[in-house]
């Protein structure tokens, strides 16, 4: 597995009528669920020396204020939402959760499980 690069969410759990499953963002629309929907937004990069960071697209006319601000926009108008650090033993991958390192899983169909399986990471690049 190619652990390093970029991942974004593709999928989160949700409780339905038949039980709680993970559903993509056009899915949860389908179901008439139009609020916080931002995580599919987010950009994870795994990166070189230990670094996993989740980052936040800002929108394009909204990257001056938040510079005004204070928030530590990047060059491409992202915000780091969180930074956890990530290693890797005997070939198996970990990342940092709630303190602790827990492996890196990926389900049958290629998506790397993330926080503690509630969402679906795909990888883009």
């Amino acid at each position: 597995m190619e652990f390093l690069g970029k991942w974004i969410v593709k999928k989160t759990m949700f409780p339905t009528e038949d039980g709680i499953k993970h559903l993509t963002k056009d899915e949860l629309i389908a179901l008439g669920i139009e609020e916080d929907l931002e995580m599919f937004d987010s950009v994870i990069y795994v990166k070189d020396g230990g670094i996993m960071e989740t980052l936040m697209q800002i929108p394009a006319d909204q990257v001056e204020a938040a510079k005004a601000e204070g928030a530590p926009v990047d060059e491409n108008g992202c915000i780091c939402m969180d930074s956890v650090a990530w290693k890797e033993e005997d070939g198996n991958f970990f990342y940092e959760e709630n303190g602790e390192f827990v492996p890196v899983q990926l389900t049958d169909d290629g998506y790397l499980m993330f926080a503690s399986g509630m969402m679906l990471l795909e990888k883009v690049g």
